[in-house]
Parts: structure tokens; C-alpha cells; sequence
């Protein structure tokens, strides 16, 4: 084999490797029936968020509020809660981060967001 038809070699292999890693990616999306696409809903209408301590997740569900579904679907399950600017001072040992696709976001155990706005008033009320 000459050098340009080693070259092509190479990038056939290269491609066929892009297109199984991409079915690979898609097949797991279908796995997570909607899981990441409700995750990224969530970030998306949120405008600040919260990593919370293990203190802080007892004291919001001790209030009533319960973890966003969206963050149960996974495995490592998180707990997301969408709360008021108002809640924000009574949780001590809570850590303001960047509502940007980072590890330390991703790999929370627990997470308080603030939405835009409320779909209702009943959505942000403790339960």
C-alpha cells in the first residue's frame, strides 16, 4: 500500500470509530427515557443555583419541599429542589456554583435551584 491509500485507511477508521461512539451515545439516550433532556429543562429555566450539604437537604425536606423527579431518575439518584430567593439564607452550608455543564454540578448529590419563574405558586410551595 502507498502512503494516500494508508491515509485513507486511517480515516475511514477514524470515522467508522465517530459514528459507533454516536450510536453508542444515542442508544443510551433512548435507555434514559427523557431523564437528561428533563435534567437540562431544569437547569435551562433555573437562573441560580445551590450545591446543598447533607444539613441543608434534611432542613428543606423537613419544610415540606420535595426533590424534582428529574434528579431521582438517575442512578446515583440527586436531589434537586426548586425553592424561593427567600429560602436561600436558612440554608447554612449551601455553596452558590455556576448553572454551566461542569462535574461539580453533574455529580451534586444535592442541588437548590431558583426558577426564572414559577410555573405556579402551588410549585414552589413546600408540600
Amino acid at each position: 500500500m502507498n502512503r494516500s491509500t494508508e491515509r485513507l485507511y486511517e480515516r475511514v477508521r477514524a470515522i467508522r470509530a465517530r459514528v459507533a461512539m454516536q450510536r453508542w451515545e444515542i442508544r443510551q439516550r433512548g435507555h434514559a427515557a427523557g431523564s437528561w433532556f428533563a435534567l437540562e429543562r431544569l437547569f435551562a429555566l433555573s437562573r441560580r443555583a445551590w450545591i446543598l450539604s447533607a444539613q441543608d437537604t434534611e432542613t428543606l425536606v423537613a419544610a415540606g419541599y420535595e426533590p424534582d423527579p428529574a434528579g431521582l431518575a438517575f442512578e446515583q439518584p440527586r436531589k434537586i429542589f426548586l425553592i424561593r430567593p427567600e429560602e436561600i439564607p436558612s440554608l447554612d452550608g449551601a455553596r452558590e456554583i455556576s448553572l454551566c455543564s461542569s462535574a461539580e454540578l453533574l455529580l451534586a448529590p444535592a442541588i437548590a435551584l431558583v426558577p426564572f419563574a414559577p410555573r405556579s405558586a402551588s410549585s414552589l410551595r413546600a408540600r
